[in-house]
This record gives C-alpha cells, structure tokens and sequence, in this order.
C-alpha cells in the first residue's frame, strides 16, 4: 500500500479491528477502506529498464503530472507521442479508484519503460 500515511495505514487497521469484532459489516469496511485509499495521495511511477544495466525509478505525485510533463523537452515529448497510447494513462488518473500498471512499453532497443499508479 505505497503512498499511505502512517495515519491512513492505523485508519486501515481500526477498520479491519472494527469488522473483526463484529462492529461493521464486509461492505462498510470495505467503503471506509476506499474512502481511506481515495484521500491518501495516488502517485505514478515510471520506470525504465535499459539493456545495458542503466535503470531509472521515478516517482511523482499525481498532483505533478502537469509540471512534470513541463520538464520534458518538445523532442522527447514527441517520440514518446508516437510510441505510447496516453489515453490509457488520462483514463487510469481520472478514475480515483485505480491503482497498478497502466502501460508497458518495449522499445526496438529492448528498453522497457512502465507506468503505474499507485
């Protein structure tokens, strides 16, 4: 459960102490869990496996997107363009709900490059 805060996490664990003792039914521990989940920060993790050994992990919050799409050159944006289907990425940020891999890429070069949420 990456990107839950320490509070979310003992919210989390009050819940299933809850449904444990009878408190609450299947379905309100399993709403209150998503209510948790939904209102700790999502982030999308883009990772990239090289061939040659050179790995990158990069981690940004959702809330980020925008600039670090910014950070990116025009040239690098483009060729990303042409290899991606980023409809998948906007559907995947805009259901609040998901979290796991959206994409993975394989280039001509063998490089990997995958996308989650989390």
């Amino acid at each position: 459960m990456t990107g839950i805060t320490s509070t979310g996490m003992n919210d989390i664990k009050q819940v299933l102490e809850d449904l444990a003792e009878g408190k609450i039914s299947k379905v309100e521990a399993k709403q209150l869990i998503k209510t948790i989940l939904r209102r700790s920060p999502r982030k999308i993790r883009v990772k990239v496996r090289s061939k040659d050994g050179k790995n990158v992990n990069i981690v940004v919050p959702t809330g980020m997107i925008k600039r670090a799409i910014n950070w990116v050159g025009e040239e690098v944006k483009e060729e990303i363009r042409n290899q991606v289907d980023f409809s998948k990425v906007e559907e995947a940020l805009e259901d609040e709900d998901f979290r796991g891999e959206v994409i993975e890429v394989t280039g001509d070069d063998g490089e990997v490059v995958f996308v989650s949420i989390e």
